[in-house]
């Protein structure tokens, strides 16, 4: 053999190493990149899950804040309505002493 074709073949052979070599990092790149999502699915789901469950309890919070409110008007209306019942009442019963008072001294 000749020193060109010595050369070519070992040309031939490293060149057949290193896209050996270059396609073992590719695959090995490849399952990387899936191991890499399949080990953020989970903190994907959980950030998913915490987010709905986040979602999910500042509704109630809000409907139980609006329901509260609502409550609380309907109870001032009623206490207003009980004061308004209850002077009426203390101002019959002041009539009333007045007139037990003026008969007394009589």
């Amino acid at each position: 053999m000749s020193d060109g074709a010595g050369n070519s073949e070992m040309v031939r052979v490293i060149a057949e190493q290193l896209f050996e070599v270059w396609k073992r990092e590719q695959e090995r790149e490849a399952r990387e990149g899936r191991r890499w999502w399949q080990s953020n699915a989970s903190g994907w789901v959980a950030i998913i899950v915490v987010a709905a469950t986040a979602i999910a309890t500042g509704n109630d919070l809000y409907n139980l804040a609006s329901d509260a409110n609502a409550r609380s008007i309907k109870n001032e209306n009623a206490i207003v309505q009980m004061r308004v019942s209850n002077s009426d009442r203390l101002a019959r019963i002041e009539t009333k002493v007045d007139r037990i008072l003026e008969e007394r001294s009589k």
